[in-house]
């Protein structure tokens, strides 16, 4: 499979200890490839970060995933999430198992009420980067995470 980790600095860190326990893994390889581990003070886990710079420009029809962020979805969501009685969750005795039926409701409810929306985009080429998930808020331009 060629799978290769690209972090190899210290991704925990605590007052007595470093581990490297937060990894990017790949089965990519290229020499225009960048990583590196950033401290952005939420936790003592630091973020990695990975760009990869790609020799070949992406022509049309190019497509993007939009997720579109509404008064009216986030008030579906609110109900959607409100109306579950949580009772499966609720009735496990293992934090674990409880955290997964947690997610996975609460995952199927953000999907339902926040539809990925596949979009084409024409006239437009990217070079050199590959684009995330774009965020749309309503009544703001697009922002988008890279």
């Amino acid at each position: 499979m060629n799978n290769l980790t690209n972090i190899t600095s210290p991704t925990g860190i605590t007052s007595h200890t470093k581990s490297l326990i937060d990894i990017i893994i790949i089965n990519y390889t290229n020499d225009e490839m960048f990583t590196e581990v950033l401290d952005l003070g939420y936790s003592d886990h630091l973020a990695q970060f990975l760009d990869i710079k790609f020799k070949n420009v992406l022509k049309d029809p190019i497509t993007t995933c939009k997720i579109h962020f509404t008064d009216n979805n986030v008030e579906e969501h609110k109900y959607l999430l409100h109306e579950e009685t949580w009772a499966e969750v609720l009735a496990s005795n293992e934090p674990n198992t409880s955290f997964n039926l947690f997610m996975n409701s609460f995952t199927y409810y953000f999907n339902t009420a926040f539809p990925l929306k596949v979009t084409y985009v024409k006239g437009k080429s990217i070079a050199g980067e590959a684009r995330g998930l774009e965020l749309e808020n309503k009544g703001s331009e697009n922002s988008s995470l890279p």
